[in-house]
């Protein structure tokens, strides 16, 4: 009897130390909860080149402003235009209301978006301001200085240079003359305009434009926008121009 009780003392520890089955499926499968998709941002000033395979050699079929939102699909490792190896990222975007996927070089991707500070027009040197300012009457030219066009990926602004043909005149005798780079060429129209306090309506062929006051230098246009560019815009800001 002794002897029996000490070999079961023996074997108890091993039974005790087993360790139970890995189970062959995922964790987050047998909970039911899936990781996030994982989303970067474009760090460059200049923007990132998207080509259709990780080579740079391979063709382009996009570029992507800085601060564009992406969804990250797959990493390799790849090739540069000049032979070098490079760490490649399998990217989705938005463009144009569709969805794309492309490679981007990893080290073009930030995980935070990068802090830019407002541009300048190179012409008239006004810088966007969006103040509440006082009440006044509006004439004169001005131009589009800056246009945020909103997708499922966030808002991407996109500024406009003063000697960009983005002109917007409102005359004396209550005209409006509208001049604009569209995708096709150039556009020029002509209508009227009237002014309630804040807001500006002009009618031009046939369309309706809405400009909020902001203050004697800057004019958001809150209704409209979409017909001012090939990139649809969301939100569009004027700024008065001196010649």
């Amino acid at each position: 009897m002794k002897k029996i009780i000490i070999f079961i003392l023996f074997l108890l520890p091993l039974f005790l130390c087993q360790t139970p089955p890995r189970p062959s499926t995922p964790i987050d499968e047998i909970s039911g909860v899936k990781k996030p998709p994982a989303f970067r941002y474009i760090s460059p000033k200049e923007g990132s080149k998207v080509f259709s395979a990780p080579s740079g050699d391979s063709p382009r079929v996009a570029d992507l402003a800085q601060n564009s939102k992406v969804k990250i699909i797959d990493e390799k490792t790849g090739s540069k235009s000049n032979g070098s190896k490079k760490s490649w990222v399998k990217i989705e975007f938005e463009r144009n209301n569709q969805i794309h996927t492309g490679w981007v070089m990893s080290d073009s991707l930030s995980s935070e978006q990068i802090t830019t500070k407002e541009k300048v027009s190179s012409k008239s040197a006004l810088q966007i301001d969006t103040s509440i300012g006082p009440v006044v009457r509006i004439r004169g030219r001005f131009v589009l200085a800056e246009c945020i066009y909103n997708t499922g990926y966030g808002a991407t602004p996109y500024y406009f240079l003063g000697d960009q043909k983005q002109v917007f005149i409102f005359h004396e005798d209550g005209s409006y003359t509208f001049d604009i780079n569209v995708c096709s060429g150039t556009s020029s129209e002509e209508g009227n305009f009237s002014q309630s306090e804040r807001t500006i309506r002009a009618d031009v062929a046939g369309n309706a434009v809405l400009f909020e006051l902001l203050n004697s230098n800057t004019l958001k246009i809150v209704q409209g926008a979409e017909y001012l560019s090939c990139q649809v815009c969301r939100e569009a800001y004027l700024v008065r121009s001196a010649d």
